[in-house]
């Protein structure tokens, strides 16, 4: 029997098994114990034939990355926010208009080797080719993305699944460039570029030098902030 639950969820029990239908009372909802119906009287196993609860057979990758952009994103810090926002733009402009159902392990491995290869006539500008080690940390990114979408019952969590089995690239596996590794800074460069600083900006470069403190740590820095 169709049932809605205290917390207004449409619900069924088959052979001791509850099966979510979704929010109680909705055409949806009932469209969904229709099929179930349909698929007991053909013998069938109704877990196979019914979509969960608000995933639509039709949504798009598109539809996916535009609700974690809205709901999840603004929740980042603005650096991570800069690192996801190339990644979309990437995956909307390769399989924007694919059925999420439709996003497996073989399109995430096509997205991969486009960020490999870069895009000299990328828009709004050129895409670099990105290095190994970023590469991996993007299709991490992917692999989440569709993690939380199966969270929301929008993304099949048998192909959330499957998009995890897509393991990482390892060094001299990959036409993917190695990350130049970052050095310090030459002390005679340090002092050449602070010669040519305004009092104000040198104060706060050198409080940078002795701290150790993060630039926009300074630069927010109140009086009543500073034991004295």
């Amino acid at each position: 029997s169709y049932r809605i639950d205290a917390r207004g969820r449409a619900f069924t029990k088959v052979n001791g098994r509850f099966i979510s239908l979704g929010r109680g009372d909705t055409p949806e909802s009932k469209a969904r114990f229709a099929r179930l119906l349909e698929s007991l009287a053909r013998g069938e196993d109704p877990s196979d034939k019914i979509p969960p609860p608000g995933y639509s057979e039709v949504i798009s990758v598109n539809e996916l990355a535009l609700k974690f952009y809205l709901t999840r994103l603004p929740q980042y810090s603005q650096g991570e926010r800069q690192t996801w926002v190339p990644l979309l733009r990437l995956l909307r402009e390769l399989f924007g208009e694919t059925a999420v159902r439709d996003f497996g392990p073989l399109k995430l491995r096509i997205l991969r080797d486009a960020m490999i290869a870069g895009d000299p006539h990328a828009k709004p500008r050129p895409r670099e080719p990105w290095s190994r080690k970023s590469v991996n940390r993007q299709v991490g990114r992917v692999q989440f993305l569709f993690d939380w979408g199966s969270s929301f019952e929008i993304v099949p969590n048998d192909l959330a699944n499957a998009l995890r089995k897509v393991a990482a690239l390892r060094q001299g596996e990959t036409a993917a460039a190695e990350a130049v590794p970052r050095r310090a800074v030459p002390q005679e460069d340090i002092e050449a570029v602070r010669l040519e600083l305004l009092p104000l900006y040198r104060d706060v470069f050198d409080l940078l030098k002795l701290t150790g403190a993060r630039p926009s740590e300074i630069l927010t820095l109140t009086t009543g902030q500073i034991d004295r």
